[in-house]
């Protein structure tokens, strides 16, 4: 309950500073917007996911950024009567977070005299009004724009932990007991015999048998009468 407390005391007084009034009505409004920051953090923002940031190193950097913000504007106004021209700049920063890094590139724009463009791994693209005659070099540009605020960030920032992987715990199925089951008993199925047509014969020829005559004994008074 108590840095929720104080996250809505830091709203407020950063509403003021905006605002420059110290009336009830503007304190009231800037309590009810902090509370609604708040709200819409805690419901929409992984805070609690983000690991490698030490938030309680960015209490101060809010009162630093607006200090930024005074010192950019008073030298943007000296541009203004001396000349400036427009780059665009790709810079390179040193932040591994991914947190800290649209830190920075938000802090960067809201400096005056310089926007960003994109962020693409360790490179910033910016849009640069700088003084007229100054060479577009990126190392100019690291210095005048993001030196001092990454210098801050960079203590809020904690080396990535690789978690441990957490196994699950092998869960032993229960044991069933395969199902008996019964052979079906399957009936032969019924098969017509197949009709046979019995063979066309052609009948044979028989040939009328010849009969010889029976021979007959002759007596021996006839055998006689032949001789």
């Amino acid at each position: 309950m108590g840095r929720y407390i104080f996250a809505v005391t830091s709203f407020t007084l950063i509403w003021i500073l905006f605002t420059e009034s110290l009336t009830w009505l503007n304190i009231t409004v800037g309590l009810l917007v902090a509370c609604g920051t708040l709200f819409f953090f805690a419901k929409f923002l992984p805070i609690k996911k983000i690991t490698d940031v030490r938030f309680s190193k960015l209490i101060l950097f809010p009162f630093y950024l607006v200090g930024q913000i005074y010192i950019s504007g008073f030298h943007m106004i000296k541009m203004l009567f001396r000349g400036y021209e427009v780059d665009f700049v790709t810079i390179q920063t040193d932040i591994k977070s991914e947190t800290l890094k649209t830190i920075l590139g938000d802090s960067i724009t809201l400096t005056p005299g310089s926007t960003l463009i994109e962020i693409i791994g360790d490179e910033m693209t910016l849009l640069w009004i700088r003084d007229k005659g100054t060479p577009p070099d990126p190392k100019i540009a690291e210095e005048t724009l993001k030196n001092k605020l990454e210098t801050f960030l960079r203590r809020a920032e904690l080396p990535k932990t690789k978690q441990p992987k957490t196994e699950r715990p092998e869960t032993e199925l229960p044991k069933t007991k395969p199902a008996k089951s019964k052979p079906a008993k399957s009936k032969p199925p019924k098969t017509k015999p197949p009709k046979t047509e019995p063979p066309k014969t052609k009948p044979a020829k028989s040939k009328p048998a010849k009969s010889k005559p029976p021979k007959t004994e002759l007596s021996s008074s006839e055998e006689t009468d032949k001789k």
